[in-house]
C-alpha cells in the first residue's frame, strides 16, 4: 500500500487508529503524536521502519500500543513514561536495541508488556517494581543481561514470565516468592548459576516453569511444566519438587545439575514430559522411577544413572520417548516393555546392558527409532525384527550379536539408517536387504560376514554411506554399483575381493 501519508495528523482525533495487517512501509511519521485522543493505536504486521518517534510521549489518552512485526529499530523513547493510561505495549519483532528506560516505572497501568524478538540490551531497571498491575512480561529472544533485579517480587499481579533466550546471569531472586499468581516462568537458555531456589515452592499457581541451560543446581502445587534448560544450574534437583502433583512437564536439560532424581517426584502426579539429559545426575535409576501412567517423554541421555532398566516403565501406556544413552545402566532390557505399545523411540546406547535383544519388542509396532549401540548384548537378531515395519533407525552396532542378518529384516521398508556394524554376525549378507528402498546409509562392518556381495544392493538408489569393511566377504564387486548415484561413500576395505574396481564416485 506504500508509505505512510504524512497528513495523519490531521485526521480526527477518533480513539481507535487500527491499520495492522496491511503493506505500509516507510517511517512512521511523527504526526501520528498529533492525535492526541487516540485510546489504541495499532500499526502492527506492516513493513513500517524507523524508529518511535520521541514524540509518542503526547498521546496522553492511549492505553493499547500494538507496533509488533514491523522493521522498527532504535531504542524505546524515555517519553513513553508520560503514558499513564497505557496497559499493552506490543513492540516484539522488530529490530528494536538499547536498554529499558528507567521512566517505564512510571506506567503503572501497564498489564501486558512485549518485547520478545529485537536487540535489546542491558539490564532491567529497578523501577520495574512500579509496574503492580502487570501480568505479562515478555523479554525472551533478546541480549539482555545482569541479573533479574530484586524487585521482580513486587509485581505480584505478574502470571506470565518470560526471560528466556538472552544473557541473564546470576541467580534466581528469592524474591520471586512474591509472585504467587504466577502461572508461567520461563528462564531457560540463559547463564544464571547457584541452586534452584527453594522459594519457588511459593509459588502454587505456577503451571509452566522452564530453566533449562542454564547453570543451576540445587513448592508449586499447581506447577504444570517447568523448563530450566540450557543455562548453567548446578547441585541437586529439589526434592519439594515430588510435591508438584500437577506437575506435567520437567525440562533441566543441559546444565550441571547432579545427585539423584527425587524419589517422589510425582509419583502419583500427572508428570508426562521428563528431560534431564547431559548433567551429571546420578542415582539407580530404576529406584528412582515408579509408575507414571502419564508419562509419554523421557530424556536423562549423557548423565551417570547406574542400576538396571526399571520393568515398570512398561507400565507408562503412554510414552512414546525412551531416551537414557550414555550412562552407566546395567542388567538386561525388560521384556515388560513391551506393555509400552505407544513406544516410538527407544534409545539405551552406551550402557552396560547385557543378555539378548527381547522378542518381545515385537510387540512395539509403532517404533521408528530403536537404538541399542555400545552395551554387551548377545544372541542372535531375531527374525521378529521384521514386525516393527515403522522402523526409520535401527543402531545395534558395538555389542556381542552373532547369528545371521536376519532376511526379515528387509521387510523394515521404512528404514532410512541401519548400523550393524563391530558385532559378530556372520553368514551372508541377504538380498532381502535390497527391498529397504529408501535406505540411506548401512554400515555392516567388522563382523563375520561371507560370502559374495548381493547384485541386489544396487536397487538401493537412495543409498549414501555403504561399509562392509572388516569382514570375510569375497567376489568381485558388482558393477551394478555404477548406477549407485547417491553413493558418497563407500568402505570395503579389509575382505577378500577381487576382480576389477568399478567406477564408484569414493570408494575406501
Amino acid at each position: 500500500m506504500g508509505p505512510f501519508p504524512n497528513t495523519l495528523g490531521t485526521f480526527p482525533s477518533s480513539p481507535p487508529l487500527d491499520l495492522q495487517y496491511n503493506n505500509f512501509s516507510g517511517n512512521m511519521p511523527s504526526e501520528i503524536c498529533l492525535l492526541k485522543g487516540l485510546e489504541l493505536i495499532s500499526l502492527a504486521s506492516n513493513e513500517i521502519s524507523g524508529s518511535i518517534p520521541l514524540e509518542i510521549g503526547r498521546l496522553s489518552s492511549v492505553s493499547e500500543i500494538y507496533f509488533f512485526d514491523n522493521y522498527l529499530r532504535g531504542s524505546i523513547p524515555a517519553s513513553v513514561g508520560n503514558l499513564t493510561y497505557l496497559s499493552v505495549l506490543h513492540l516484539y519483532q522488530n529490530m528494536f536495541c538499547g536498554s529499558i528506560p528507567r521512566e517505564i516505572g512510571m506506567l503503572k497501568s501497564l498489564t501486558d508488556f512485549e518485547l520478545i524478538h529485537n536487540n535489546f540490551s542491558g539490564s532491567i531497571p529497578a523501577s520495574i517494581r512500579n509496574l503492580t498491575s502487570l501480568s505479562t512480561l515478555h523479554l525472551h529472544h533478546n541480549m539482555f543481561s545482569g541479573s533479574i533485579p530484586q524487585e521482580i517480587g513486587m509485581l505480584k499481579s505478574l502470571t506470565d514470565f518470560e526471560f528466556s533466550h538472552n544473557n541473564f546471569s546470576g541467580s534466581v531472586p528469592a524474591s520471586i516468592r512474591n509472585l504467587t499468581s504466577l502461572s508461567s516462568l520461563h528462564l531457560h537458555h540463559n547463564m544464571f548459576s547457584g541452586s534452584l531456589p527453594q522459594e519457588i515452592r511459593m509459588l502454587k499457581s505456577l503451571t509452566d516453569f522452564e530453566l533449562s541451560q542454564n547453570n543451576f543446581s540445587g513448592s508449586m502445587s499447581k506447577l504444570m511444566m517447568i523448563y530450566l534448560h540450557h543455562n548453567h544450574l548446578s547441585g541437586p534437583i529439589p526434592s519439594a519438587l515430588g510435591n508438584l502433583t500437577h506437575l506435567q512437564s520437567l525440562q533441566l536439560g543441559d546444565n550441571h545439575l547432579s545427585g539423584p532424581l527425587p524419589k517422589n517426584l510425582c509419583r502419583d502426579g500427572q508428570l508426562a514430559n521428563l528431560s534431564a539429559f547431559n548433567n551429571n545426575l546420578t542415582g539407580n535409576i530404576s529406584e528412582a522411577f515408579g509408575t507414571y501412567p502419564s508419562l509419554n517423554y523421557i530424556a536423562l541421555s549423557n548423565n551417570k544413572f547406574y542400576g538396571e532398566l526399571s520393568p515398570n516403565w512398561g507400565q507408562c501406556h503412554s510414552l512414546t520417548s525412551l531416551r537414557i544413552s550414555n550412562n552407566n545402566i546395567s542388567g538386561k532390557i525388560p521384556p515388560e516393555l513391551k506393555h509400552a505399545t505407544q513406544l516410538h523411540e527407544l534409545d539405551v546406547s552406551s550402557n552396560h546392558l547385557i543378555g539378548e535383544i527381547p522378542k518381545e519388542l515385537r510387540a512395539l509396532t509403532l517404533m521408528y527409532k530403536l537404538l541399542l549401540s555400545g552395551n554387551q548384548l548377545s544372541g542372535k537378531i531375531s527374525p521378529e525384527i521384521g514386525v516393527l515395519s515403522n522402523l526409520e533407525y535401527l543402531n545395534l552396532a558395538s555389542n556381542n550379536l552373532s547369528g545371521p542378518i536376519p532376511n526379515q529384516l528387509g521387510e523394515c521398508s521404512k528404514l532410512l539408517d541401519l548400523n550393524l556394524s563391530k558385532n559378530k554376525l556372520g553368514e551372508s549378507i541377504p538380498f532381502s536387504v535390497s527391498y529397504i528402498n529408501g535406505l540411506q546409509n548401512l554400515d555392516l562392518s567388522w563382523n563375520l560376514l561371507i560370502g559374495e556381495i548381493p547384485q541386489e544392493l544396487a536397487k538401493l538408489h537412495s543409498l549414501e554411506i555403504l561399509d562392509l569393511s572388516h569382514n570375510m566377504l569375497n567376489g568381485c564387486i558388482p558393477n551394478s554399483f555404477n548406477d549407485l548415484k547417491s553413493l558418497t561413500v563407500v568402505n570395503i576395505s579389509y575382505n577378500q575381493l577381487e576382480g576389477p574396481i568399478p567406477n564408484i564416485k569414493q570408494r575406501s
